[in-house]
Order: C-alpha cells, then structure tokens, then sequence
C-alpha cells in the first residue's frame, strides 16, 4: 500500500535488520533513487497526503511523474523484483515506461492495482516534461504550505542562508542542500523529538544527530520558507552494476527531497549526508 502518512513524533532510534525487500537489475551502474511515495501537508509533525478533493480541477498533475516526451537516443531499462505484494511501483527517475496497469495517482505515485511483484521500468535522466500553467500554480499553492508556528520557529535560521524568495530556485535549492546537510550528524540512533517541540524547529537547532527522515524534512520546509515548492518523498536507493542484480534491504529505505523547477517540473534534493 502507500504510505500516506508518517508521524515524525515516533521517529525515534532506527534498528537495522538488512531484511531483503527487492532485487534490481539496470542497462546502466550507478546510483539510483526509487521512487515510492511523495507526501504534500505538514502539520502536527506529521507528513500527509493529499487527498482526492485536494486535486479538484488540476490538470497535468500526472505527467508531473514522468519524463515527459523526452526525446532520448538511449534509455535504460530496469527490472524490479519485489518481495513484498505493494499498491504502488517502485520506479527510478524519470519513467518512460511503465507497466500496462500502472497507473498514476495524480502527481504522489504510481498505483499498483494487480501487486504485480515483477516488472520492467525504462527511464531516463532528461526530461522532457513541460508543466501545465494549472498544475504550475498548484504546485506553488500546494507545496509551499507550512504551518505558522514553525515558520515561526524557523525565522531565525532563514536569515543564516544567504538566499531569499525569489532567488533562482535551483541556487536556492543548493544551499538549503548545503545547510541542512551541515546542520547534525548522520547517526541512525537520534532520539525522538520531545513532547511539544516542532520536529524541524527541533532537529535543526537542538539536535545533534539524525538521519534521512529529519534531513529530508527540514530542508522541504526551509525549500518552502523561500517559497521554493518542495514534497516529501518515500523509497529505497541502490547503488547498481550494469547487467547485474542489486539486493535492496530495509537499511535501504530512504526518504528525500522533491523540488519543483518552474517551467521543468520535479528534481531530486537528497540533502542526507
């Protein structure tokens, strides 16, 4: 199923098991983000999906998952083999093809109706995507959302940065990159947020440590303070070898950051160190 929420008060201390969750195999070594899930509305420290209602009249919300009409002279394929039955494809970036019944769920993810457990993606790393002008305001009305409270508690760091709304989003995008990066070390045994405390408010000025879902969650709401449109994002990464199968664990559940470009559509941030 997708995640739609993730309630950041219970991120606490992370045990690792390497349980093996899939297998991949690319055209290409490298690298690679797959995709599951992306989550829009933070509050209460939680991340949440959008709901249907959420998308009343938007159009081209879809293609802001794929490619687009890229036009390419290669494009690598990558077959998945999951262990798990799940309601969502697991896909790198950026789609071209997908398997018959995958079916987008707006601009969030990839439905699987059918579970399939075995399936080929071809993708590439261009785009070739132009977003709509409705999609376009959507997004910059959507994903720039944060609650008063932590803009709040965040208006002493913004300053620090160096950029301001209405910098160029990709030079933006850099240095809240930079920043959060910089601001705790990487430590999967970082405690969970005390009772009370805004969870970005807190990991960017008492914590010490934290790992990918503190990262990732800090620099989409400092991408948002500079009304840059930023999400959520939920998966694996996995490091391949050209024509060879990678085992991906559950050590390798990820979460980063999706900022949107205007005219281009959504890029990978990964601001975990």
């Amino acid at each position: 199923s997708s995640v739609t929420s993730v309630n950041l008060n219970r991120i606490g201390p992370m045990r690792q098991y390497g349980r093996s969750v899939m297998r991949v195999k690319s055209e290409v070594s490298g690298p690679t983000h797959l995709r599951g899930d992306s989550m829009a509305i933070y509050e209460d420290n939680r991340w949440k999906a959008l709901d249907d209602e959420d998308y009343d009249g938007v159009t081209g919300a879809q293609d802001a998952l794929t490619a687009g009409a890229a036009f390419v002279s290669y494009w690598p394929d990558m077959q998945i083999e999951t262990d798990m039955k799940s309601g969502i494809y697991y896909t790198p970036y950026y789609p071209l093809d997908l398997p018959d019944d995958a079916e987008p769920y707006y601009d969030a993810y990839f439905k699987n109706p059918s579970q399939e457990t075995s399936y080929t993606v071809s993708y590439t790393d261009l785009r070739g995507f132009l977003p709509s002008d409705a999609y376009e305001a959507f997004a910059h009305e959507v994903y720039t959302q944060i609650p008063d409270e932590t803009r709040q508690a965040l208006s002493d760091i913004l300053p620090q940065l160096g950029v301001q709304a209405g910098d160029d989003p990709a030079w933006i995008a850099a240095t809240v990159k930079a920043y959060v990066q910089g601001s705790a070390r990487y430590d999967l045994d970082t405690p969970s947020v005390p009772n009370g405390e805004d969870f970005v408010s807190w990991f960017l000025h008492d914590s010490d440590t934290g790992y990918c879902v503190h990262f990732a969650t800090a620099a989409t709401i400092l991408l948002r303070c500079l009304d840059v449109p930023a999400r959520y994002v939920t998966g694996y990464t996995a490091s391949t070898t050209a024509g060879a199968w990678t085992t991906v664990t559950s050590d390798d559940a990820h979460a980063w950051v999706e900022c949107y470009i205007d005219g281009e559509g959504w890029y990978v941030l990964d601001p975990t160190p």
